[in-house]
């Protein structure tokens, strides 16, 4: 198929040909037709073949491209949006501490200022990226037809951005120097995993510290009971223990017989009426489906029917506990416009229950729909590629995207020997935590069992 323009039929100078065509670019944004813009070049171009190779955007018209495709995000439309002409900076935040007192002036005592904020500085990078994608003809021909090719070209790239940017984001873990398709995840530091080390730095300077009130706190949880691995949400579950032999597994382990138990790993439970291993007890991971495996000391011994219980007790009775301790974690006077990010999985079945039993009537429904919109009390969002078993705590102006406006690039191309057309996009972006202290997750967020 032809390019969306004749290039062939231009003889003009590159300088002249490169503002020509961003003036076309502005005229498919504004939503005029490709017979009007055609129309336009054919008036004002005449061919050279360095023209015809390749078109490049420049940074201000990039920058648009990319602000479009932020706005097919709901979520991205949220957070904070830096457009830096730098590709390093330090981010400085501020904690405020008490001002007012008293002071009685003597000779011996004068009035003195106090210092009333700490202030923390940490740096920022910018990392490159791009956003390259191979249309072939037939492809152009077959999946857009008669409408306008290079619209219907940057609508899908700008989905597609904008998807990679958040998928970033919520499970960016590195930033190595080559990635693919397969390893996005290592692609940039998202917000989360920058959290996750900044709590891990925090943590070093509190074990250096022996004095516990001089701690900084800690924004991530991952277990409830120290060892489990876990954080289990739900209503206490109380179970009998099947008939059977208690197993001497080896190396200090021992094993329940417990067919299809469904509890997870690191669960732990309460055992009573047993006659050696009453007490808490964390799953082993060694744990198959029909086996519950504990570590003590083994003694032979046969469990009756009906005569020893397990009990599972959660860190927490329901999601909304969960969120008012992350929200309680964070200091009262940051607590301003803060919401809760979730991931599916964590409302599903609250949803599915509360339809099924109070959504008779579409009043209730609308009622339903609304108690469903807040969590903990707070506003909710479960925006797409948010990881499972993960909960957040913070205010959406808290999570920012840097973008390099100085050099990004977006260049479309014909390339005959491909049989197609290529879209050459390179740009550079950091996903930043604004303040720490007004952040706060949960990980690793798990039911008290799955049966």
């Amino acid at each position: 198929m032809s390019p969306p323009w004749n290039y062939d039929q231009l003889k003009i100078d590159y300088k002249k040909g490169v503002l020509i065509a961003g003036e076309a670019w502005r005229m498919l944004d504004a939503g005029e037709s490709l017979e009007s813009v055609n129309g336009y070049l054919e008036g004002n171009l005449k061919a050279i073949d360095s023209f015809a190779e390749t078109w490049e955007v420049v940074p201000e018209r990039a920058k648009k491209f990319l602000a479009k495709s932020i706005m097919r995000s709901s979520f991205l439309q949220k957070v904070k949006h830096f457009y830096k002409t730098k590709l390093l900076g330090e981010i400085t935040t501020y904690s405020v501490g008490r001002v007012l007192k008293r002071t009685e002036i003597t000779d011996e005592q004068e009035r003195k200022p106090i210092i009333t904020s700490n202030t923390s500085k940490r740096e920022w990078k910018l990392e490159d990226y791009e956003a390259d994608s191979f249309f072939s003809y037939e492809d152009l021909e077959n999946f857009f037809e008669d409408s306008s090719i290079p619209q219907e070209v940057r609508n899908v790239i700008e989905q597609a951005i904008a998807n990679d940017i958040l998928f970033c984001g919520f499970n960016g873990i590195n930033n190595l120097p080559t990635t693919g398709l397969d390893t996005l995840n290592s692609l940039f530091k998202g917000w989360l995993q920058k959290a996750r080390e900044n709590d891990a730095a925090n943590k070093l300077l509190n074990d250096a510290e022996a004095d516990p009130t001089k701690h900084i706190p800690m924004r991530i949880i991952n277990e409830g009971v120290t060892g489990s691995g876990s954080i289990f949400v739900g209503e206490s579950r109380i179970r009998s223990i099947p008939a059977g032999n208690v197993v001497d597994v080896g190396g200090g382990v021992v094993g329940f017989p417990f067919p299809d138990h469904g509890f997870y790993e690191g669960a732990n439970l309460v055992f009573e009426g047993t006659t050696n291993y009453d007490g808490n007890h964390l799953i082993l991971d060694t744990s198959t489906a029909d086996q519950i495996q504990i570590t003590a000391a083994y003694t032979a011994e046969t469990i009756e029917a009906g005569s020893a219980t397990i009990t599972h007790n959660p860190d927490y009775n329901n999601i909304d506990a969960l969120a008012v301790d992350l929200k309680n974690g964070i200091e009262k006077h940051l607590r301003k416009d803060l919401v809760v990010i979730y991931s599916d999985e964590m409302h599903g079945d609250e949803e599915e229950t509360l339809f099924e039993t109070y959504g008779g009537t579409p009043t209730e429904k609308l009622a339903i729909s609304k108690a469903l919109n807040q969590i903990g009390r707070l506003p909710s969002e479960n925006p797409d590629y948010f990881p499972e078993k993960t909960m957040v705590v913070t205010n959406l102006q808290n999570l920012a995207v840097y973008h390099y406006k100085k050099e990004m690039r977006k260049s479309w191309k014909e390339a005959e020997n491909k049989k197609g057309y290529i879209s050459w996009i390179l740009g550079k972006l950091t996903f930043e935590i604004l303040d720490y202290d007004q952040f706060s997750m949960a990980e690793n967020i798990l039911p008290l069992s799955n049966k």
